[in-house]
This record gives structure tokens, sequence and C-alpha cells, in this order.
């Protein structure tokens, strides 16, 4: 997002926003740690504070700290978080400025529900996309899915930021399109059930599956079927669907309509949560023919058909190398295994072992479409 009313959007490296102008005038500058966390951000205006003799400061700066995916400071406020998938979930804030601390109540996804001193509750309403309501109080501790709302940014993943005003995010995916066509939508608009702890990859369908890696050794676990239908915008799977009509291509010339079957399989990658996925491939199609129409100097004809694409995987989730390449295996193999064994040592304490992945999906409703010649 380059532009948003009389705001004006300039990025950096990591495709990071360093500076926010309004009607021409910077705003906002924004500065990162190496590891593209925000490290600070600074109010450019006329008159943004003011110390205690009332001079007027033309600039304001908020520091963040952080550790790992956790943030425990910001500006003059420190966090306990508690261990979560979220990378922590700050529960109790602290500020040098006011007195005591606050005692933060989160959902199930990490998201603070409101707050209290020990005497007054200050609740935190929201829509289910997470921009908070008119009759909300106690901005100050507002962390959605554990990450901190940020002025001019919205909320800070280590990626990219989400803007909950418009239910997605404010630049596209890094990892590419490891949910879907769409990278600029927020957990595939799985709101009530998914995180995404980085900014890249949805976390959701298989909370069982990591479970399972961070506790069972060899114990089957079921995939989710929103990720099985994310194998459906990889080259492979159009790889099969590709192999469908070139049967109806050669189906006999002699019959006007009938049924073919294919079965087939193909491996993707999950990006960095699954690692490389192998995925069986069975359909029946109901076909039918155009009459034969002549085209220059050949006859034609067209066939058409319909049927339902039945998805289905029986893997190991082993984690071990199967590409030639480094880089390769780094992003098939290592990278998940990185992020399944930071899970499994919140879960359990330990790191998790390889198990059985298994699960199946229907695709309803593919059209396949060939032309036969004569």
């Amino acid at each position: 997002m380059t532009k948003q009313g009389t705001k004006s959007y300039s990025y950096g490296w990591m495709n990071k926003v360093m500076s926010i102008s309004e009607n021409g005038k910077v705003s906002a500058t924004y500065d990162y740690h190496v590891d593209g966390q925000v490290a600070s951000m600074t109010k450019v205006g006329s008159a943004v504070s003011a110390d205690s003799k009332g001079a007027l400061a033309t600039a304001q700066t908020t520091n963040f700290y952080w550790d790992g995916l956790a943030l425990i400071k910001r500006g003059d406020m420190s966090l306990t978080n508690e261990p979560y998938v979220t990378g922590g979930n700050p529960v109790i804030a602290g500020d040098r400025q006011r007195a005591g601390a606050r005692v933060l109540f989160n959902d199930m996804l990490g998201t603070t529900q409101g707050s209290t001193d020990g005497k007054d509750f200050a609740a935190i309403n929201r829509d289910a996309f997470g921009q908070t309501l008119d009759n909300s109080t106690d901005s100050d501790y507002d962390y959605f899915t554990g990450k901190p709302k940020v002025e001019g940014l919205g909320y800070a993943f280590l990626f990219r930021n989400y803007n909950a005003g418009l239910g997605k995010w404010t630049t596209s995916d890094p990892l590419g399109y490891p949910d879907g066509w769409n990278n600029f939508a927020y957990c595939n608009n799985g709101v009530t059930d998914s995180i995404d702890w980085l900014g890249g990859v949805t976390i959701s369908s298989f909370f069982d599956a990591l479970y399972h890696y961070a506790v069972g050794v060899g114990v089957p676990a079921t995939i989710g079927t929103n990720i099985i239908l994310q194998s459906t915008s990889t080259s492979g799977y159009q790889g099969e669907i590709d192999a469908v009509n070139n049967k109806l291509s050669n189906v006999n010339k002699q019959q006007n309509s009938g049924y073919i079957s294919h079965s087939g399989s193909f491996s993707w990658n999950q990006g960095y949560v699954l690692g490389r996925n192998t995925m069986a491939f069975n359909v029946s199609v109901k076909w039918s023919a155009s009459g034969w129409v002549k085209v220059g100097n050949k006859y034609q004809r067209t066939i058409t058909g319909t049927g339902n694409v039945f998805l289905s995987t029986t893997d190991r989730w082993d984690f071990d190398p199967h590409d030639e390449s480094f880089w390769d295996n780094f992003e098939n193999e290592y990278g998940p295994e990185m992020a399944a064994n930071m899970f499994s040592l919140i879960v359990s304490g330990g790191l998790g072992e390889a198990y059985d992945l298994s699960g199946g999906a229907r695709v309803s409703s593919v059209n396949f479409t060939a032309v036969q010649y004569e």
C-alpha cells in the first residue's frame, strides 16, 4: 500500500515502511532491527509532545525491544510475555510513568480482550478482523495475536504490517503464495480460528499436526482441508489437470459422451510450515462432445467435461533432505523443521519427532476442456 487517504508511504529494505507523509509533509519515520522487527517510531510535527516545563518538542521517538517475536519493551512500558505459538503474548504491562502494572487478558489467538489494574477492567472491543470499535478503551494495551499496534503501521509483524480496518496486509507476502493466490488476505479470511505468527504463513488447520510433531513419535495426524485445497494453486496440480485434458482429447471419436477417470500424484511445498508433501489426485469425469466442424483443412470438435477432484495425502513428516540443491533443501525441509521445532519446544520443552501425516478433501465441480481433431 503506497497511499491511503492523505497519507503516502515510503518503503525501504525488506519492503519496510521507512516514512509516512501527510499532505506532502513527513509525519512519521521508522527504523528497524537487523532481524526486521521495528526498532523505533518517530512522530514528526509542529508540536507532538511537551516536557515537564511545558516546552513543546517537534519530534517524539518510541523505541521497541524484542525477544525473538515477543515484544518486551515499548517506550517506557515493560512487558512480560507468556510462551505461545504466536511467539509470545503480553500478559503483564508496567509503565514507570504510571502507578503499578496492568494484567492483560488474551483470547485463544493471543489477541488482547482487555486489561485490569486489579480494580477496574478496561475492555477492548473489536470485530473479527481485529479492528477496535468506538466503545473500546485502553488502546495502549492493544495486541492482535500478540503483535503490537504501531501508529501509522497498524499491527507490526516480523515480515509485514496488518491493517485491521482494511482486513488485509499492507504489503504482499514475502514468501510468495504459501496461502493461496491472494497474498494480501489475512489468513485467507479465516480470522476466527487462524493466526499468522510471522506475517507470512497461516497457522490454522495444522495445529493438530504441529502438536503431534511436538509430543508423539510416529503418531498419525490429520492435515486440515484448508491446507489440502491450497495445493490447487500449484504447478503440480495443474499438471494433473492437463493430464485429464489430454485424456479427453483422445476419447473414442465415434462416441459423443462417456466417462473417463484419472489417478496421479504431485509434490508441493506448504511454505515454511509443512514442508514438502505428496498429494494423490483422483477424478472421474463425465464428458460430452460438440459436433464436428471444419476449420481450415481439418475437422475438429470440442470435448467438455465436469468431475469432482479428490485430493488426499499420506506422508511422512521427517524433514529429511530430498533435493540436490542446498537452498531447495533449506526452503523445503530445514526451514519447516526449524518452525516445527520452535513450536515443539513451546509445547513439550523438547524437539519433535517424525510422524505420519494424512488427510483428504474434495475439489467440487472442476471443468475440463479439450479439442479433438480428425
